[in-house]
């Protein structure tokens, strides 16, 4: 199979040619994502003749029409996102980081590369990125994929500021249509606190250093001004034993 490519965001519909068609493969995944539905080739020819697009839900295949319960359950999805999420794309708003350990994620949907990761988010309105990509871009991240299976210390390494989930958790969400990720794999680490400014005890041991300086230099004026003193009491008594 060749790479996988991304639902583009000018997508509005996706004709699947029969309902053994209608699987949770990766297509059925990336419809689900663009948060669209499964329609039947009728909606094609219903669209031509009529000169403008034929209304989806006349042409979306039925859970009656597939045999495989999974394809049932992505038409449920499908029918729930449509209705939850209006004109946004499941992952809209989201900046991903994905771990090199995707390709080891069992995804039952023909996801092997992490090219095919980055069509799945992409089909739902995510940016994707890899680790080189975040660090010569410093990206701002909202969320960090990789398998259950990952070292959680070098996830922690890899991008502290994110919190990780796995991969297995996120298809599990889109095939039964909740949103929520669930509890991270690795949480964010809290960000780093500004050193905090001098205590008071500080300021007044660097006062005390400044008064003993100036202690110091007070007695040397003290110094100075006695010897001047004495050399005025000497002058004095010479003159007059001179007289």
């Amino acid at each position: 199979a060749g790479a996988r490519a991304a639902l583009p965001t000018s997508c509005s519909a996706v004709v699947f040619v029969s309902a053994k068609d209608v699987t949770a493969s990766f297509e059925g995944l990336a419809t689900l994502a663009a948060g669209l539905r499964p329609l039947r080739p009728s909606f094609v020819t219903a669209s031509a003749s009529a000169g403008a697009w034929a209304l989806e839900v006349e042409h979306t295949w039925s859970e009656q029409e597939c045999e495989e319960a999974s394809a049932k359950q992505l038409i449920r999805v499908a029918q729930l996102y449509m209705t939850r999420t209006s004109s946004r794309r499941v992952f809209e708003g989201w900046r991903v980081l994905l771990d090199h350990s995707l390709t080891s994620v069992d995804s039952g949907g023909g996801l092997t590369t992490l090219d095919d990761w980055c069509a799945l988010l992409k089909s739902g309105g995510a940016h994707a990125l890899r680790a080189a990509d975040v660090s010569a871009g410093n990206e701002k991240l909202t969320h960090a994929l990789a398998s259950r299976g990952a070292p959680r210390l070098r996830l922690s390494a890899l991008c502290p500021g994110v919190a990780w989930h796995a991969a297995e958790a996120l298809l599990e969400c889109l095939r039964n249509g909740e949103t929520q990720l669930g509890e991270p794999m690795v949480a964010a680490a809290p960000p780093t606190k500004d050193e905090a400014p001098p205590s008071r005890a500080s300021g007044r041991r660097s006062n005390k250093g400044g008064s003993a300086g100036g202690a110091s230099a007070g007695k040397r004026r003290t110094r100075t001004s006695g010897e001047a003193n004495k050399q005025e009491v000497s002058a004095t008594t010479n003159k007059r034993s001179r007289k």
